[in-house]
């Protein structure tokens, strides 16, 4: 099948899958593959000695923070991490928001239990999700389901399910559908 530039049921992507099956670095990848193109940030795990301690969030452009911790004190929890719900949100929230007022293509790594903290999170992610742009995200398997609800079933977003097993070839499919996507006219 022929993909059509701009087609809106294509626009909404949504990656899928355990921790440790590759999102992360499938977005970082999507990202080096198309340079410039997107806006967006990532999250990865923050280790100490071999041990994971904590995450991080950073923009496309570079700008770091913290997005949990066990070394901080906050209401909001996921297991033994703390969520940095201001960290994450001073990084985050400009990157969603420039995405959707200049219309540009954003990723989003990840829509997790710790970001959907974030009421403004939520929404941003619900506007760029009704956007006529690009949107790459991706989520945890077995999915949350806020993100069940909000992002797949009233919206229909390409679904991808990714694992240790199907990273490369998902990888390579993601990147001939946004090529096809991006440029095509």
């Amino acid at each position: 099948m022929k993909l059509k530039a701009r087609d809106k049921t294509l626009n909404k992507i949504l990656v899928l899958g355990k921790p440790g099956s590759g999102k992360t670095t499938l977005v970082k990848r999507i990202s080096s593959t198309f340079p410039g193109v997107f806006t967006g940030f990532f999250t990865e795990e923050v280790r100490r000695g071999g041990r994971r301690i904590g995450f991080s969030v950073e923009t496309l452009a570079g700008e770091k923070g913290t997005l949990a911790s066990q070394d901080l004190s906050s209401r909001f929890y996921v297991g033994r991490y703390r969520v940095d719900l201001e960290s994450f949100e001073r990084v985050a929230l400009p990157v969603l928001e420039k995405a959707l007022k200049e219309g540009k293509p954003c990723l989003v790594d990840e829509v997790g239990k710790m970001e959907l903290f974030s009421i403004s999170f939520r929404e941003l992610i619900l506007a760029l999700w009704d956007s006529p742009q690009l949107v790459l995200a991706t989520s945890r398997f077995p999915i949350l389901t806020w993100v069940e609800k909000n992002l797949i079933f009233e919206k229909q977003p390409l679904t991808i399910y990714l694992s240790k097993e199907n990273r490369e070839q998902c990888y390579l499919t993601l990147k001939e559908r946004l090529r096809h996507w991006l440029f095509n006219p």
